[in-house]
C-alpha cells in the first residue's frame, strides 16, 4: 500500500493506522514537489494569458465559444 500524505498529518495517520493493525514495516520518503508547483503554476498563468487575450479580441459569439472551447481543452491538458 502506497500513501501520499501531507507531513504535518503523518504522524497522526500512522498511530489510527496502527489502531487496526499490525505495522509490520514502515518507511518514509520525501519528495520534494516544489519545481512542479511552480513550473504548474507557470503554465496555468500563460494559460490564463492566452484565454484573456482571445476572450478580449473575440468579435462574436462565436469567437467566445471558441476561446471557451480552448479553455477546457487547456483545463484538459492540466489535469492530465
Amino acid at each position: 500500500m502506497v500513501l501520499r500524505v501531507p507531513a504535518d498529518g503523518l504522524d497522526r495517520l500512522v498511530e489510527q493506522v496502527s489502531l487496526v493493525g499490525t505495522v509490520i514495516d514502515r518507511g518514509t520518503t520525501v519528495v520534494d514537489a516544489t519545481e512542479e508547483v511552480v513550473d504548474l503554476d507557470a503554465q496555468v498563468a500563460s494559460m490564463q494569458a492566452r484565454v484573456r487575450a482571445l476572450l478580449a479580441a473575440a468579435t462574436s459569439i462565436g469567437d467566445v465559444v471558441a476561446a471557451e472551447s480552448e479553455l477546457a481543452r487547456r483545463e484538459a491538458e492540466l489535469s492530465c
